[in-house]
């Protein structure tokens, strides 16, 4: 009677022990699943975002909130601070309750080209164009544009100098980095829209030079479309030069 009594005491002794066990063991299990490690604090968005979004607007309307993941998870450049998207653009699309990589923002410092994105070997030039000659309000940051000057020639025919009323192209294709309207409560017949574009050293100097005395028009090409052949000859009317 007294061994079974003992062998009595020892299984209860055992299940004691397995239960303080298996206790230990979840509560172990729900602290890492729970932290993970450490946690760090990343912001998402609670929609989806277009490539070429103005955050501003999104910030406002509460568009933003912040979650906690383990730090192994983080992804490189992730924004970690509302302040870090105030002013951005999106460069690329951004999906819901996604992590946001910094780099995937223009006006971000991780941005090859910096805050505009200007690809290599390029210059970034900022034109002050009325509405008309930047193809209405239809602009936008990534859109591809050919420049034109619209005036007066000068050219020598027949050794005798000529003076060309028309249009030419002086860049077939230019990248639209950014478009500014600097007075958004100002009508459209006063209008003036900064475009900023993306140009080599010798077509930066065209297009300034044919600011000078001609007129800059922008041709807003198709999605997709980023180059066109110029014009092989503008289509003038001549007048001699007195």
């Amino acid at each position: 009677m007294r061994e079974r009594g003992l062998l009595v005491g020892a299984a209860f002794l055992l299940a004691v022990l397995a239960t303080a066990a298996v206790f230990l063991y979840v509560n172990n299990v729900r602290k890492e699943a729970k932290t993970g490690g450490e946690l760090v604090g990343v912001i998402v968005s609670q929609q989806g975002i277009p490539a070429g979004t103005d955050l501003d607007p999104l910030i406002d309307a509460g568009a933003f909130r912040e979650i906690q993941v383990p730090s192994d998870a983080v992804v490189s450049g992730a924004v970690t601070s509302l302040s870090q998207l105030q002013g951005g653009i999106t460069r690329e699309a951004i999906l819901a309750n996604e992590q946001i990589a910094s780099a995937r923002l223009v006006g971000s410092e991780q941005l090859p080209g910096g805050a505009l994105g200007i690809p290599k070997g390029m210059q970034a030039i900022t034109l002050a164009l009325e509405l008309a000659p930047a193809v209405g309000d239809e602009v936008q940051q990534g859109d591809h544009v050919t420049v034109f000057a619209s005036g007066s020639f000068t050219s020598i025919k027949r050794g005798q100098e000529l003076s060309e009323t028309g249009s030419d192209t002086v860049v077939p294709s230019a990248l639209v980095l950014k478009v500014v309207d600097p007075d958004p409560s100002e009508s459209d017949a006063g209008k003036t829209l900064l475009v900023t574009l993306a140009l080599t050293p010798r077509d930066a100097e065209s297009v300034l030079g044919s600011q000078v005395s001609n007129e800059v028009w922008l041709g807003l090409l198709p999605p997709g479309e980023a180059a066109v052949s110029p014009a092989a000859t503008p289509t003038p009317t001549t007048s001699p030069t007195t």
